[in-house]
This record gives C-alpha cells, structure tokens and sequence, in this order.
C-alpha cells in the first residue's frame, strides 16, 4: 500500500520476503505475517516515512474477497494519508521536506494546500483493525471529519425499504454534490458518528417501535445525537409516526415521544378506502420548510398508509395533504427534526429533491 499512489499487488514465492517487509529478517515462522494485524498496521505505518508492501496470499480463486480486501486497503491509504501522525512524505510524519504529488510541504505537516486532517475513532470505526483500542489513528486530537467522509446513517431495525431509501439517498448525494457516504446501519456508534441520521419505517407501528428498541443502544444514540443534539434527523413514513407519543395501531404503544401528538387510524369519510395509497398533492400553510422547498407548483408526493400522525401543537406541522375530509399531516418538523408520512424514495423527482434538501440542510 503507497497512500501516495494507491493500492498494489504483487506476487511473491519466497517467505523472505515477507518477514524482510515485517522486520522478521532474523528467523522465525512465516505465520509470524498474521500473527497481529493490529500491531503491525501501528507499528509500520506509523514509523515509515514513505509507501510499504503489503503481502498477502493469491486471492485469484477468490474474486468477490480480493474485491472486499482491496476496498479495504484503499481505505487504509486513504485515511492514513489524512492523519497527521500518518502523513506520507520523505520527511516522515510531518516538518521539512514533508510532501505529496502535486506540492511540496512546509513546516506546519502541510502538502503544500490544506494541513493533514486528523483522523478521529469516528472514521476509524470503518477499518478492519479490530477493537478501538488498537486504533493506530491519534485520539484526544479533535473529531474533525471531511467532507469526503461525511455519514448519513440509514437505521436498520428490520422494518423499512432500506434498500430503496439507500439507493435514493445516493443518487441525491450524487445530485447535490453533497459527497456523503449513506451507510446502512444498526450500530449506535455509526448514529453517533453520523452527520445526518435517516429513520425509515413500513408496517405496524408497535412491530416498528419493539424492533427498533431492540437494537442494543440504538434509541440512546438517537437522544443523544438528535433529541439532545443537534444531528439532522429525517423519519419516513413509520419512522416519522415513531416521534409521536403514543401509536394506537395494535392497541397504545408508546413512541419516542419526541414530538406530541399521537398516531391513530385515518378518516377519511365516506366513499374513499383506507389505506390512502398512491400520489397526493402537498400544502404549505406558509413558506415551504427548507427540506420542502424549490419542489415546484403543486407537488406531489407518493403515500401508502392506514395511520396518520395527528399533531399536538399546529407549529410542528410542515405539510399536509387532503384525503376526503381528512388533512393528513404530510410532513412535520421542529427544530434538527423533520419526517414525512408519503416516501420520497418512492416519489420521483420531487422526492429526490426533498432528499438532496435534507442532505445539504443545516437547522
């Protein structure tokens, strides 16, 4: 691996070699190689100035593993190149003749544009090295994250079009420039890390409120990154009812009770069938919410649902949409909170721009 110059593979015959490259030249078993992956990622690419040789065996038999390795090892490269007790350079870690294609660097650890980042145990949770502990990146140094690297942590707690909203979300990072990473997750220290946070739901609401209590510490990082923090959370469909209070599918089932109101069966009188499925038109009481605007005169948005969201307090409602004699509560929003009841993964255009409005909000 050179984090100058990408990822190489090489073939070699001769055990020699191997333990030349992990300072085993003295002797001892080839198997020395594996024998701990975390202590010679922090010992070698901490002490070496530049590129080093990763051996490893002939995966050729192997396609879909060679894929994964070497995905891997790029990102090795890469966020090694942005720690600064890692930055590759003739000089070592940083100071005189420290530098990268493209610039040559000054006193500061710089490559001649912006000073190396500091990788944080936040991007390090994306690499194989085993527990945070042997993190070889620096800690204590900041939590600074680049917007290369920037997460948006799509929950999975088995219920929602994961898969859908996933490759939705991606193709609004990709048209709003936004160079987010969407990561489907159910691990609170994902949510934590996170920059943006995405709820999805489809289903009942007590099946959806019990399996998402289910994920060991998934509801505590959500208080802390989005009730108590600041992090752009957006529900969808169920995944906003679950903000409410209480849910009255299958009987009261308590919700995070993040926003007031509660959940309960739709009205929409006579002649019209429940569920409400299929596209609606959406209403502002005002000036459109950030995430709702440049969507155009009249957009439509897709729904599919039996249960709506009847809100406490008016101020909380964003949008609504009028089934028979029913204003349904289309969208909600308070604060870094925001949730539709229709899908804008579901919702073509309108719902690409609603996405790409999410990914590039700032409450």
């Amino acid at each position: 691996v050179d984090a100058r110059q990408g990822v190489h593979f090489r073939e070699q015959g001769d055990d020699r070699a191997t333990r030349a490259v992990l300072g085993h030249e003295g002797g001892g078993d080839a198997s020395d190689a594996g024998r701990d992956r975390e202590a010679f990622i922090r010992e070698r690419l901490l002490e070496q100035g530049g590129g080093f040789l990763f051996l490893i065996p002939d995966l050729g038999p192997f396609p879909e593993l060679a894929r994964q390795f070497a995905g891997q090892l790029r990102l090795i490269a890469r966020l090694f190149q942005r720690s600064r007790l890692g930055c590759i350079g003739p000089g070592g870690g940083g100071g005189a003749g420290h530098e990268q294609a493209g610039g040559q660097g000054g006193q500061d650890g710089s490559h001649g544009q912006a000073p190396c980042e500091v990788v944080s145990c936040r991007d390090c949770g994306t690499l194989p090295l085993g527990a945070r502990e042997a993190c070889p990146f620096p800690h204590g140094r900041g939590e600074a994250k680049s917007a290369a690297m920037s997460l948006v942590a799509l929950i999975d707690y088995g219920s929602g079009n994961l898969h859908s909203a996933g490759r939705a979300l991606r193709e609004a990072a990709r048209l709003s420039g936004s160079g987010h990473e969407i990561r489907i997750t159910n691990r609170a220290e994902d949510i934590l890390a996170a920059e943006r946070v995405v709820l999805p739901g489809v289903g009942h609401f007590a099946d959806c409120a019990a399996g998402l209590r289910a994920q060991a510490g998934v509801v505590k990082a959500l208080e802390a990154a989005c009730l108590n923090g600041n992090t752009p959370f957006l529900g969808i469909c169920v995944g906003m009812q679950l903000l409410a209070e209480t849910g009255r599918e299958d009987g009261a089932t308590p919700g995070l009770e993040w926003i007031g109101g509660e959940v309960s069966r739709i009205q929409p009188g006579e002649g019209l069938r429940v569920p409400h499925m299929g596209w609606n038109g959406l209403s502002f009481s005002g000036a459109p919410h950030a995430v709702l605007a440049g969507l155009g005169a009249e957009p439509h948005v897709y729904f599919t649902h039996s249960y709506a969201f009847t809100v406490t307090d008016p101020a909380d409602i964003a949008a609504t949409a009028s089934y028979g004699a029913q204003a349904i509560t289309a969208a909600v929003a308070r604060g870094n909170l925001f949730g539709t009841q229709f899908h804008p993964e579901k919702s073509q255009g309108v719902g690409l721009r609603i996405l790409s409005n999410f990914l590039t909000w700032t409450p």
